[in-house]
């Protein structure tokens, strides 16, 4: 066995120097090509990497804004935060879909109204977009005709929304004649700061799957998708009150067993502190009425959805008009 893999090896060895010879004649007999052959590699090599580079989207020298991220708009209000929640970009059909979210930071309720927001690009190009406010404080951006080399997309978020609570307090110290020296010195409570969010072209996030929708769908999405999250609050508390339901009968037998066993047992006004069933039973009580108000409202929010639904789709919600994005100075 061993002189069969000797054999073996020889003649790899033999087939190897006669292609080393074929290749050497070559070269003998192709002297000029031959000159040429180490110049042409290199110039192959340059031109690959002048290709590939072409091919890799450039980037700003800003950095991405990270999904999931919180900013907060509205100035030492803390008005509101406002989050990059995803981004798809289809390079075929030349269009990005965007999504954000806005969550209020204080009790004060957070009007999308007062929320404005301004796109630009890196590179001047002739992009339109469409903003669509959604249900619970959501908002969709449409980026149309955007070609491939925008290197980058900044989002501007501004809030004007005033502060209720600033507000109050300008109102009660100027009718207690604090600032009724000059009524130019006023200045209203009104949000000023901005969240800036930068979107760099990269490949990561390109779906040329991504299906153009028009407004009406992405509307009507949201607003089912919000519809059936009321309904899970509603089963949510269907629960929770069946619990309560339990625990009032579980008081109750303890208050009867309790009564029966009083007759036997000498009274001890710590004990009968530290345990009554019958305030248990009026706080579940109460705790069930709580719950059957949350899903009357829930009830009442699904009904209001419904019919925002049937008014966009019927053309009496009206969207605003799209935008021509400006170019990031």
């Amino acid at each position: 066995m061993f002189k069969q893999f000797i054999d073996i090896c020889t003649k790899g060895v033999h087939r190897y120097q006669a292609w080393l010879r074929r290749v050497h004649q070559w070269l003998e007999d192709h002297f000029r090509l031959r000159k040429f052959l180490l110049p042409a590699i290199i110039l192959g090599i340059m031109i690959g990497l002048v290709i590939n580079t072409r091919m890799v989207p450039k980037i700003t020298r800003f950095p991405d804004s990270a999904l999931g991220t919180a900013q907060q708009v509205g100035g030492q209000n803390g008005a509101a935060n406002i989050t990059l929640q995803s981004r798809q970009y289809n390079q075929n059909q030349q269009f990005m879909v965007i999504s954000m979210s806005l969550s209020g930071t204080t009790a004060q309720v957070v009007d999308p109204e007062f929320i404005h927001f301004k796109v630009s690009t890196m590179v001047p190009q002739g992009v339109r977009y469409e903003l669509l406010p959604l249900a619970n404080n959501n908002f969709i951006l449409v980026l149309k005709h955007l070609k491939p080399g925008y290197q980058g997309i900044q989002i501007i978020v501004t809030s004007k929304q005033p502060n209720i609570q600033a507000l109050q307090q300008q109102a009660s110290s100027q009718s207690s004649g604090a600032e009724s020296s000059s009524s130019s010195s006023y200045k209203p409570a009104v949000a000023s700061s901005k969240a800036t969010f930068v979107i760099n072209e990269r490949k990561g996030f390109i779906d040329n799957k991504l299906q153009a929708r028009s407004r009406t769908d992405y509307a009507v999405d949201s607003l089912k998708k919000s519809i059936v999250g009321e309904r899970k609050s509603i089963k949510q508390q269907d629960k929770l009150i069946a619990a309560y339901k339990n625990q009032i009968i579980a008081d109750r037998h303890e208050e009867d067993s309790a009564a029966q066993d009083s007759q036997y047992q000498v009274s001890d006004s710590s004990t009968a502190a530290s345990s009554d069933p019958g305030a248990d039973i009026k706080t579940q009580k109460g705790s069930i009425k709580d719950a059957q108000k949350t899903q009357k409202t829930s009830r009442h929010q699904i009904k209001l959805y419904e019919k925002q639904i049937d008014d966009v789709r019927s053309g009496k919600y009206k969207f605003g008009s799209d935008v021509s994005a400006s170019t990031v100075k």
